[in-house]
């Protein structure tokens, strides 16, 4: 029988870390496939702590992880799971249970106060692991997409850039871990614009990527909006544009009406620690 070893992910490689990812998500019900490059974004925008995350270990052979970032969130310190996975021929054994059991006292210690994680609502055995664990829902979120050439929005105010912490916010919804304005300043890469001081949009050329779009509330319905999407377009360079976690009803409805899909409906899952 297998001997697994359960340790931090102090040491490991991103390639390594890469790999296992690619293996652990390849079958997964949203498509995760990127490049090492964006895999390395993705632990940059995260604040990825090896640290305070686990790797399930077959002799040297990495063959499961719990990828965790560290940051202030709504108040708190806090960790964000940004992938937890096992490759195929492991799954099945309660494995991903001991990776949590491994951290919990670890992240304790460091003195974390929550641990938040984001999972696909249709992923009925992971949600119902995460309740097993003391996690609770706290809000939904969903994911929307669209082919870059078919949105057609018109720039009826021009957008300018601006420097991030000079941006104004109106939030109906606040950011998720991974859209706040710190993961985007840690990501880098991030275009910042505004119109005057009622609007304002923070998105990524060159993957297409929007973290955030708001506007303030008495100027909506007046092509402020669909302005800056119009910014967005013309300034990013990839086919695909998208916003993932997505709370807001109202931020919902006005990107349905531009056509943008819906691609995945997910929960936010919180545990205090």
């Amino acid at each position: 029988m297998e001997q697994f070893e359960t340790r931090s992910l102090d040491g490991v490689s991103i390639r390594t870390l890469y790999e296992t990812f690619i293996q652990a998500f390849a079958d997964y019900s949203v498509d995760l496939s990127m490049d090492e490059e964006a895999f390395a974004l993705h632990l940059r925008r995260n604040a990825f702590d090896p640290a305070l995350s686990a790797g399930l270990f077959d002799s040297a052979c990495l063959k499961g992880f719990v990828l965790n970032g560290k940051r202030m969130y709504d108040g708190r310190l806090s960790v964000y799971d940004l992938g937890t996975g096992l490759v195929p021929e492991v799954r099945g054994r309660r494995l991903s249970s001991a990776l949590f059991s491994f951290l919990f006292p670890l992240l304790r210690q460091n003195g974390i106060e929550a641990w938040v994680l984001e999972v696909i609502r249709t992923n009925i055995r992971a949600v119902r692991l995460y309740d097993s664990l003391g996690f609770r829902i706290t809000r939904e979120f969903s994911c929307f997409s669209i082919d870059r050439k078919k949105l057609e929005v018109q720039e009826k105010v021009k957008a300018e850039a601006a420097d991030i912490d000079a941006l104004p916010a109106f939030y109906d919804s606040p950011p998720s871990f991974q859209n706040s304005r710190q993961a985007v300043k840690d990501a880098g890469g991030y275009a910042a614009v505004r119109v005057k001081d009622y609007a304002s949009a923070l998105f990524n050329p060159m993957t297409g990527s929007i973290a955030e779009i708001s506007v303030r509330p008495d100027m909506r319905c007046r092509g402020t909006g669909e302005s800056l999407l119009a910014c967005i377009k013309r300034e990013c360079t990839g086919r695909t544009i998208r916003i993932v976690n997505v709370g807001a009803e109202s931020l919902k409805n006005f990107l349905l009406g531009r056509g943008f899909e819906l691609f995945a409906e997910q929960w936010e899952m919180i545990r205090l620690l």
